[in-house]
């Protein structure tokens, strides 16, 4: 196979990977162990994130809405935790997550992220992050507009079947 068709199958096989990660996840549930989260809304608090795993640590438990949530991808794994730069959030509705946005994650020179309506084909670079094993991937942040009061998780997808990156945190 000559080289330019490899490095066009290549490019192909990134592609689509990268569409797969993009596509959204619906919420699902929380890790139980009964401690509650900022940014409360009407009925139960949701669980907290397993911080054993791969989680997401934000410099800020709650902000308001309109403001600039930055946070890192805390890994205290073996294992490098790989991703890209977009996430899914989903909303607490007393029960359980619901569907919010899709995410774009902005970072150092890309400046600062966005929120995007589910039904967006949400375009984002097609980059490779990391957060290497026993450390902290670096900064990402996202301007959280005209979002709603409440407590929201944020989920980072990585590749090779790990489990997502999530935090915990409310808007006020």
């Amino acid at each position: 196979m000559k080289k330019s068709h490899l490095a066009l199958l290549t490019v192909g096989v990134i592609v689509v990977v990268g569409i797969g990660i993009l596509m959204f996840r619906g919420g699902g549930t929380a890790q139980a162990d009964g401690t509650s989260a900022p940014g409360s809304a009407a009925g139960s608090s949701p669980a907290p994130i397993d911080q054993s795993g791969v989680h997401l640590v934000f410099t800020s438990p709650e902000v308001a809405s309109g403001e600039v949530l930055t946070f890192t991808v805390k890994n205290p794994t073996d294992t490098v935790f790989e991703y890209g730069a977009a996430a899914d959030l989903t909303r607490w509705d007393g029960k359980d997550w619901k569907p919010s946005h899709k995410v774009a994650l902005g970072w150092g020179d890309k400046g600062v992220g966005r929120l995007a309506p589910l039904k967006e084909n949400l375009a984002v670079p097609l980059i490779a992050l990391m957060a290497p094993a026993g450390g902290n991937g670096q900064a990402l942040s996202v301007k959280l507009t005209d979002l709603p009061a409440g407590r929201y998780r944020m989920s980072v997808e990585p590749g090779g079947g790990q489990p997502p990156a999530q935090g915990i945190f409310g808007v006020r």
